[in-house]
Formats: structure tokens, sequence, C-alpha cells
């Protein structure tokens, strides 16, 4: 695939450990994790107020923690089944969107569509109005000035 000429180009190769982590945070919404909190929670609480210490009570205990373990697994299936993303990737941005590409996929957006950007020690995650779009970007593969500038884009979207 051809470059887009962009104001600000990156290239970069992510581990299976990096985009798995990545992809997991991703589907590990605020409201996901409180939903298996208040689940552990009513669990508990049926175990102390419940009489006869109920079996149905220890499911709400047992499944958030084999929940979140399938989530987590799920990621890394999603990554085993498409190699494309242990390529090199190309990031382009400017002030119209962003596009990130490989020898496989090219994901272009403009910056109208992002709802919702979480950032962490190591990444920038962009997610998209479409279910399962993203775009994982390392912090390591942005110069200094490039992160400013993406950070700009990004606006109030952080």
């Amino acid at each position: 695939m051809e470059d887009t000429p962009t104001a600000n180009v990156s290239r970069n190769v992510l581990t299976r450990e990096e985009i798995v982590g990545a992809m997991w945070r991703l589907l590990l919404r605020p409201k996901t994790v409180l939903s298996m909190v208040w689940i552990v929670l009513l669990g508990i609480g049926l175990l102390v107020f419940a009489p006869g210490s109920p079996v149905w009570a220890w499911i709400f205990i047992v499944f958030p923690p084999i929940f979140l373990l399938l989530l987590r697994r799920t990621a890394a299936r999603i990554v085993d089944q498409h190699p494309e993303y242990l390529e090199e990737q190309t990031l382009s941005f400017d002030e119209s969107g962003i596009t990130s590409f490989n020898s496989v996929t090219r994901l272009s957006y403009p910056w109208s569509r992002l709802v919702g950007v979480r950032e962490d020690t190591t990444f920038y995650s962009l997610r998209f109005d479409t279910v399962g779009s993203a775009i994982f970007i390392p912090k390591r593969a942005l110069s200094d000035e490039q992160r400013r500038e993406l950070l700009v884009c990004l606006g109030g979207h952080r």
C-alpha cells in the first residue's frame, strides 16, 4: 500500500503481548468492571444474609473472575486469528483524521467518529463509533512533537 501524505507518519511493530493487553483493556469497559463488582457483592450479600448459604450465591461470586478470564482469552484469540496485527503498522494523522495501515488492512477515520481515548503508560487506545473499531498507538512510536500534535488533534476526546 502506498503511504498517505500527511503531517505525521510513524511506523511501529507491536508484540503479541502488547496487542492482547491493549485489546483487553479496550474490551474491559468501566461499566463491565462495575457490573462484575456488583455481581460479586450480590453473591457475598446472599451468602451473609440468605439462610443456609445457597449454592447459587457462589455462582455470583465465581462468575466475574471466569468472565474476565474468558474476555482476556477472547482478546488473545482475536490476535491469533489476525496475524496482520503483528506486522509493521504505519500511522498517519493530521487535522482531518487518522489512518493506520499495513500490508493487509487500512483503517481511516475522521476525528468526528472518535468516541473515546484511553491513555496508559505505554499506549493511546482510540475507540471509534463502529463496534470493534480501534487504533492502538504505542507512545514509543511517536516523537515528542508527534505526541503533542496527536493530543491537539484528539482535542476534547480525552
